[in-house]
């Protein structure tokens, strides 16, 4: 079982454990995939300049998979939306 990830988990070490949650930050018009700052910046600072509720994003991505987020797996999310 993976490590629940918490408000100082940085953007970068969300995205290389759980690659399922590149869709989640996207929903959510967090633009911080390519960011510079993204091996810095926590989940609690990248919601506090996205005006995202860090509470429900940390839901969100709790339950996010450790699978590789290849075509089968995005048309798969797709699904479920």
């Amino acid at each position: 079982m993976t490590d629940p990830l918490t408000a100082s988990t940085t953007v970068a070490d969300v995205l290389r454990k759980r690659p399922l949650a590149a869709r989640v930050l996207m929903n959510h018009r967090m633009h911080c995939l390519g960011c510079e700052i993204a091996p810095f910046e926590t989940l609690e600072e990248a919601c506090e300049i996205y005006g995202v509720s860090l509470r429900d994003l940390l839901a969100e991505l709790n339950a996010t998979t450790t699978e590789s987020a290849g075509p089968e797996t995005l048309a798969k999310s797709d699904d479920h939306q």
